[in-house]
């Protein structure tokens, strides 16, 4: 499996023109990957994807007791 970047999919490489149609983007795809800027993506196993997802879960009760705090201030 091979991934682009979004943000180098820029539309206006070729014909600095700013409209928008997938063919366009298929095409700065294609060009990307026979340039070959591109990566490939990094399967986690077992130990490493808990940790994404508890990290991720962390990160959501952070967020969440900051706007419970900030609910209690206002009160």
């Amino acid at each position: 499996m091979v991934m682009v970047n979004p943000m180098h999919v820029k539309k206006e490489l070729d014909d600095n023109l700013p409209t928008k149609n997938d063919a366009k983007d298929a095409m700065v795809i294609a060009k990307l990957v026979k340039d070959g800027r591109f990566s490939h993506p990094r399967l986690l196993h077992k130990v490493e994807a808990e940790w994404q997802v508890g990290s991720t879960f962390r990160e959501t009760l952070v967020q969440e007791r900051a706007a419970v705090q900030n609910r209690i201030i206002r009160w």
